[in-house]
């Protein structure tokens, strides 16, 4: 679910949500040990066509192969593992083919 804050007060209440993850194990993973705060960048919301993610090595196998997968609509339902997605690869020393597709 996303929320777009409407009013300052709504505002702060989402920095101080995003701000309060940042002691969650999940997130201390990533976080160094001196790291005493975490900044929160503000944007605004958009409706794509498509999202997805890119990956510089195959993520499975490790080989030198740019990956992409994409899907329609917003992201989450990639990232959540909800559904398939177009996948799009290729050696990294080869330039990617244009493809022509809708997610």
């Amino acid at each position: 679910m996303f929320w777009t804050p409407s009013t300052s007060d709504e505002f702060v209440s989402a920095i101080q949500i995003v701000r309060s993850s940042f002691v969650a194990p999940a997130s201390r993973g990533y976080a160094t040990e001196s790291a005493t705060e975490m900044p929160v960048l503000l944007m605004p919301m958009v409706l794509p066509e498509c999202a997805g993610v890119s990956f510089t090595a195959n993520p499975v196998t490790g080989d030198p192969e740019i990956v992409i997968e994409a899907v329609a609509g917003l992201g989450e339902s990639l990232v959540s593992g909800e559904t398939f997605a177009f996948r799009l690869s290729g050696n990294v020393d080869q330039r990617l083919a244009s493809a022509s597709h809708e997610c």
